[in-house]
């Protein structure tokens, strides 16, 4: 799967990295504790977090060349947006009493699916991109 995502800017990468996704699974399933890739909650959503931010420095420097203080604050701004939010939702929830928390999840995941789709093509588009290769 490492291997496939340092060529993710073809299909082959594309193409290696799912083929190790899927034999990985398996595996990596009983390293870590139950539910940790459902992010349950408690120590399996904490370690999946965790191994997520480490991944996603770990790409932007070797993968997508950038400077270890700019990944950092990249993962950074993640961070103070994802508190930022949880204040905003621990007021609203005081608010409402915890009614609106549906509605709250529903659109915070919308806006983080658009988000991740924005920097995916913000990255590609601005190096040449997957998708014109």
């Amino acid at each position: 799967m490492l291997v496939g995502l340092s060529f993710i800017t073809n299909w082959k990468g594309i193409m290696l990295s799912v083929v190790g996704l899927f034999i990985m699974m398996q595996p990596f399933q009983k390293l870590l504790p139950e539910c940790t890739l459902s992010a349950r909650r408690g120590l399996p959503a904490t370690i999946a977090s965790r191994a997520t931010e480490s991944y996603v420095v770990l790409t932007l420097t070797e993968v997508k060349m950038l400077p270890a203080d700019l990944a950092g604050l990249i993962v950074a701004a993640g961070a103070l947006s994802w508190s930022t939010e949880a204040w905003l939702q621990s007021k609203l929830d005081a608010k409402d009493n915890g009614n609106g928390r549906k509605k709250m999840v529903s659109v915070g995941l919308g806006i983080m699916i658009t988000g991740v789709i924005m920097v995916i093509l913000a990255v590609n588009l601005s190096q040449g991109g997957i998708f014109l290769q």
